[in-house]
């Protein structure tokens, strides 16, 4: 019953952030003036660490995240609740990019620096909420290990790609970036 609520919420949360990608993976693209063709290698590496969390699934009988059974149902709504607040935060965030979104990191010839709403939380909402949801993903299907080496291969790949997509942002804003990269933090607000 514990993990069905776990899973259930994890697909919850995968399925918000499916409804903000839907649409953007759909529509027609626009020009782009430049193209970060580096952000495809990390990209696959990010797709890894997901491959791991879906893919390693927890022995049958054990519990969630392997957690003492009277801490298993807290963690399924730790699960939950990263889930659901992720695939919000990733929804926000690809709704607030608007036509700028794209898959791979490129400017479009009349591309804006977005500052607001999630932007202004973190310079890097998109990443934020797929780590939180691949970290609840792990916690609802996984076990332990196989999660820290999952968020670890992510957060490695997400920071070869920000990198990538950082400079084109900079070689296109200049100071105005500049002066947001030293304002707003990149994944995790205050910290990180």
């Amino acid at each position: 019953m514990t993990a069905a609520i776990a899973i259930g919420g994890v697909i919850g949360g995968w399925m918000l952030f499916g409804v903000a990608l839907a649409p953007m993976l759909l529509r027609p693209r626009a020009g782009s003036s430049k193209r970060s063709p580096a952000s495809l290698a990390s990209m696959a590496l990010q797709g890894l660490g997901f491959a791991i969390v879906w893919g390693w699934h927890r022995r049958v009988g054990s519990t969630l995240f392997g957690v003492p059974r009277r801490f298993e149902l807290p963690a399924a709504v730790a699960a939950v609740f990263l889930a659901i607040a992720s695939g919000l935060f990733g929804l926000w965030a690809v709704r607030t990019l608007g036509k700028q979104w794209s898959l791979v990191a490129r400017l479009t010839d009349q591309h804006e620096l977005v500052t607001s709403g999630p932007y202004g939380i973190v310079r890097h909402p998109i990443y934020t909420a797929m780590l939180g949801l691949l970290l609840a993903t792990g916690i609802a299907l996984s076990e332990f290990l196989p999660t820290v080496i999952a968020a670890a291969i992510y957060i490695g790949a997400t920071t070869m790609r920000v990198g990538s997509e950082e400079r084109l942002l900079a070689s296109a804003f200049g100071a105005a970036y500049t002066d947001y990269t030293r304002r707003v933090r990149a994944f995790i607000p205050g910290i990180w």
